[in-house]
């Protein structure tokens, strides 16, 4: 389970509830690159929020139900790449 809260990004660092973390350069990748990367990172478990919401609301049929009912394809689609999107976020794929 992540930390909980707000996540901030300042410059290379992440700031979240619990702590401060700050983002290493790597040979090859500028600051820019870090700085957004750390946007990236902190808005995470508001993405991860999100993604959640919109794939309740899509509902619950599987996959294969979507596949021979054609219950409009491109939501079935998209709450696969949501849950894909979630489960990825666990340590699930």
């Amino acid at each position: 389970m992540y930390t909980k809260g707000e996540w901030k990004a300042d410059g290379r660092n992440i700031i979240t509830p619990t702590g401060e973390f700050k983002l290493v350069l790597i040979n090859g990748i500028g600051l820019s690159n870090l700085i957004d990367n750390a946007h990236l990172i902190a808005s995470a478990p508001d993405l991860l929020a999100a993604c959640g919401k919109v794939r309740k609301m899509l509902g619950n049929a599987k996959e294969d139900e979507c596949v021979t009912f054609g219950l409009h394809s491109d939501l079935c689609k998209a709450r696969h790449i949501l849950q894909q999107a979630i489960s990825k976020s666990k340590g699930e794929v």
